[in-house]
């Protein structure tokens, strides 16, 4: 009876120091400072989240990435352009000197909520796992179909390979947007486009700039 006492017990700790690691990785926002470009980021990505790998891109993920596009446009045939200009197809895989330099130049911390930070906005910042669809493929793809969709016609055009349909390529976008996203994927790009929702929320580490970060 005693040594299955204690394997109870045993397994109640290991439970016990799962949960609180959980708990820990779901606290807090995330601050990121650029040092070569003199920026400080906060966002709402959690302790668990906060690292350099939204910098990076292995060839397995990128490989995910395009599994992930193609699905969608095999789904959803109105979403190829708007793959397209997602850029997901020309995102390059970071080597190691990328590596050697983001880490060098970009560092991480946990802060309690990015309010505490004193950076002022205005503008509402976007949950975690919000955050997390913007930059899928599939969020990258609703977003490229936004733009195109909200892009004025003439503007659209210079941008369009000669003999394309600006009106065509603009229904297709909506039509991508419809059979592809949920309401409120669909208000989540929208609201980006238009600044009403922002990814992070930024100031600059100069103590001269008009964007001073109150640090």
């Amino acid at each position: 009876m005693d040594g299955v006492k204690k394997r109870k017990e045993t397994k109640q700790k290991v439970d016990f120091s799962i949960l609180t690691l959980v708990q820990n990785r779901a606290k807090g926002n995330c601050l990121r400072k650029d040092t070569s470009t003199n920026t400080v980021y906060c966002d709402r990505r959690s302790s668990g989240l906060c690292n350099l790998n939204e910098l990076l891109l292995s060839s397995s993920e990128k490989a995910y990435n395009l599994t992930e596009a193609n699905d969608l446009v095999k789904a959803v045939p109105s979403c190829s352009f708007s793959f397209l200009n997602s850029g997901i197809s020309s995102d390059a895989v970071s080597t190691i000197a990328d590596q050697d330099t983001f880490k060098a130049n970009n560092t991480y911390s946990v802060v309690t909520a990015c309010e505490s930070t004193g950076i002022s906005f205005p503008e509402t910042l976007i949950a975690e796992s919000e955050f997390i669809f913007v930059n899928s493929s599939k969020g990258r793809i609703a977003v490229a179909a936004d733009k195109v969709a909200n892009t004025p016609d003439l503007t659209l055009a210079l941008t369009l390979p000669p003999g394309t349909s600006v009106s065509q390529t603009k229904s297709d976008a909506l039509s991508c947007l419809t059979g592809g996203f949920t309401q409120a994927e669909k208000d989540l790009v929208a609201d980006l486009r238009t600044l009403k929702r922002v990814k992070a929320i930024s100031c600059s580490s100069k103590s001269d700039s008009a964007n001073a970060c109150p640090l």
